[in-house]
């Protein structure tokens, strides 16, 4: 009885499944004989190596600018899109601003940052090679969420600072006249604030203002400095001089 059941399992392909790849290999391992009048051909162009092996991972942090103390310091920024373009990999930074991506096939990429995403958005990137088995630390990702001009005021002489004096700071793209911010300078004559951006790319004028003198930009040599905003980091100095 075994050897009538081990033939009619072999008719059964032969009748059924004389070209099925996948059939045939069952076949043959139960030993049927099978003929086969117009063997395929099978021909695979770009094979695709299948190494688990030839995967690496990437790991770095996020941070964005503040301002403390007349200072501009990066702090970790948890909340962050980081993906790597051109491709289906990416996640989220959790806190003090640290991400990881694993499982990246070997190879040279370009990683980005973003909050909030989209046009006009704070954003970095950074280039990155993957390394197989190996974990690759990414160069830090700066994001600037809000355009920060600084800089520092000097004296007519544009040596001695401008210490410990109260200026009054005008700006915008509407009304270029309206007082944004009343700050005092530090004892090296610096200066500093954020500006939230009134339009992605636009021209915005600043002018700064002290009793009793005069303020001038010294790139300009004029009272007013126009400046592009687009997420940048801006230092404008001047210099005051007696009003007439």
């Amino acid at each position: 009885m075994a050897v009538e059941k081990f033939l009619k399992d072999c008719e059964s392909f032969r009748r059924k499944f004389s070209l099925g790849s996948t059939l045939l290999v069952a076949a043959l391992t139960l030993g049927c004989d099978i003929n086969i009048k117009d063997p395929v051909k099978i021909e695979i162009d770009d094979p695709i190596e299948i190494d688990p092996t030839h995967i690496g991972m990437i790991m770095g942090r996020v941070f964005s600018a503040e301002i403390i103390n007349y200072a501009i310091v990066y702090n970790g920024y948890e909340g962050a899109r980081v993906y790597i373009l051109d491709t289906d990999f990416e996640t989220t930074t959790i806190s003090e601003g640290v991400y990881s991506i694993d499982n990246i096939p070997a190879g040279s990429y370009n990683v980005k940052a973003c909050w909030p995403c989209g046009a006009g958005t704070a954003y970095d990137t950074k280039p990155v090679t993957v390394i197989k088995q190996e974990t690759t630390t990414v160069a830090d990702l700066k994001l600037i969420l809000d355009d920060i001009l600084h800089g520092k005021i000097y004296e007519s002489d544009k040596i001695t600072a401008f210490g410990n004096k109260e200026i009054s700071i005008y700006g915008g793209t509407s009304d270029p006249w309206q007082k944004l911010y009343t700050m005092m300078t530090s004892s090296d004559g610096s200066y500093i604030f954020y500006r939230q951006k009134e339009g992605e790319g636009s021209m915005e004028v600043f002018s700064m203002k002290n009793s009793g003198v005069v303020i001038k930009f010294i790139d300009t040599d004029s009272e007013k400095i126009f400046i592009r905003q687009h997420h940048n980091i801006v230092r404008v100095d001047a210099y005051a001089t007696p009003s007439n």
